[in-house]
């Protein structure tokens, strides 16, 4: 089932058991996804990959407004919006697994060059690592 059906089914859902909050964050999500299908030239259906990068967008943005709500209720909605869309996305790789992803892929590498081993790292877990933290741990391997 692809996102944009599966964020359908959850408005859906929501809207019957009557979460108006949920129900709002995942139509702003659907938004963005028929925005990103219809950006550009012509509109093409996304794939499953360019549909989590959406969703992962929207969910960057979200932790970026953090921060401006520090010690204000919103931080609260901001964080409940977090867990919605969070269900939407792969479970994110540990710093541990990140950790031992980074140590295989430099004995792989004669190299010593940071961005081929982020690359590397990077191409290896996709979606699920967060880039900042691979980031991160590589530096400190290598400083």
């Amino acid at each position: 089932m692809k996102m944009q059906d599966k964020i359908m089914d959850g408005i859906k859902n929501s809207l019957k058991s009557g979460d108006k909050v949920r129900a709002g964050v995942l139509r702003m999500v659907l938004a963005d996804l028929k925005y990103a299908r219809v950006a550009g030239d012509s509109q093409k259906d996304l794939s499953d990959e360019e549909e989590l990068g959406v969703v992962g967008k929207y969910l960057k943005k979200l932790e970026k407004a953090l921060p401006d709500y520090e010690g204000t209720p919103k931080k609260d909605e901001i964080l409940a919006e977090m867990a919605i869309v969070q269900e939407f996305l792969p479970k994110k790789a540990s710093a541990a697994e990140i950790e031992a992803k980074v140590d295989e892929v430099i004995k792989a590498t004669a190299e010593k060059n940071f961005g081929k081993i982020m690359r590397a790292v990077v191409d290896s877990l996709g979606a699920s690592a967060d880039g900042k933290l691979i980031s991160e741990i590589v530096k400190k391997k290598l400083g």
